[in-house]
């Protein structure tokens, strides 16, 4: 039997985007004869304990860098040292799906240790490059491409959906932009309802507060935002969205798969931009900060889904880069589970 532990397992993010990510690694995982014998979760530091539980029975090792291989953080940190002492241990190390930005000499030569690094945009592979130049990497687009579901959306679709950010400001800007526009709400991420992590609904609440004061009470969005709070209604709602405004990156590539029109606020590394470098997409022309920045596309909601409308050109390079993605993630399982 052929054994592989993954970690910084996003399921327990309980995001769309993740589940996604997840969904294609243990297919792939499973169509080439392998078995999972272990798991670690996102945002758990893997310790001395952790070891012998993840390493003992993997011949595999497979780490999902998806969106926390930036900055230098804790966890990055974490991710590149258990990719050094997995190698120690003998097995078989492969950086999966990672982004990779601001971080030091002595993480780029942790991860210089693993058997194969795969980044998910070639702005991240440069990175790595001018910090370990004599390691071959290569890069496919995020795993979430490959198991995003298909949807069917009305030719005449003209709703303006939001989405949040991982970014409270973010988040805010973006609720005003959907306050303003009476948009629907697609829910990327659950929160619990209350929680003081849940930034949606409080800067919904206080957009809602805000409207009251003026004396134009305008509730439609909170009360959508509070009918969606589960992760399982983002599909139907971007299915019926004439354009999509985000500012979350697994949002972006629903669209990018789905050739739904969308514009973005950028989140918390420049990665949507090197995702949409890489597609061929205009990427002046879909960055907004804010309301003032849409209201220049149209003041109407139908202006602003003719405005981030798919060019012809554009439509044409992303068939491309979407068809170089199938291409590259199907070499990239065969040298994994070679």
């Amino acid at each position: 039997m052929k054994s592989y532990c993954i970690v910084n397992d996003t399921t327990p993010d309980l995001h769309v985007g993740s589940d996604a990510v997840m969904r294609t690694i243990r297919e792939a995982a499973r169509r080439h004869g392998y078995t999972e014998v272990a798991s670690h979760p996102v945002s758990t530091e893997i310790t001395g304990r952790d070891y012998e539980r993840l390493l003992a029975r993997a011949d595999l090792v497979l780490i999902n860098g998806e969106g926390t291989m930036h900055g230098d953080s804790r966890g990055c940190k974490n991710l590149a040292h258990f990719a050094a002492v997995a190698k120690e241990w003998g097995k078989r190390v492969v950086l999966l799906n990672s982004c990779y930005d601001a971080n030091s000499q002595v993480t780029a030569n942790l991860l210089a240790r693993c058997d194969l690094l795969c980044f998910r945009e070639s702005q991240a592979q440069r990175t790595f490059a001018r910090q370990c130049p004599q390691v071959s990497t290569r890069v496919v687009g995020d795993l979430s491409l490959q198991s995003f579901p298909r949807i069917e959306r009305p030719a005449s679709a003209t709703d303006i959906v939001i989405t949040d950010s991982v970014l409270e400001d973010a988040t805010a800007a973006l609720v005003e932009i959907g306050q303003h526009f009476n948009a629907r709400y697609a829910c990327v991420k659950e929160f619990r309802f209350g929680s003081r992590k849940n930034l949606p609904l409080r800067a919904a609440a206080r957009a809602f507060a805000r409207s009251v004061v003026r004396l134009q009470p305008r509730p439609g969005l909170l009360l959508d935002l509070v009918r969606h709070q589960s992760r399982a209604t983002f599909h139907d709602t971007v299915r019926r969205a004439g354009v999509v405004i985000t500012g979350r990156f697994h949002a972006v590539m629903y669209c990018l798969h789905n050739r739904v029109p969308f514009l973005y606020r950028a989140s918390n590394t420049g990665k949507i931009d090197y995702v949409l470098a890489n597609a061929g997409l205009d990427i002046a022309r879909r960055k907004v900060t804010g309301l003032p920045d849409v209201l220049r596309l149209g003041l109407r909601a139908q202006d602003v889904v003719q405005a981030a409308a798919y060019s012809p050109e554009e439509s044409e390079r992303l068939d491309d880069y979407l068809r170089q993605q199938q291409d590259a993630v199907a070499a990239l399982w065969r040298d994994v589970f070679a």
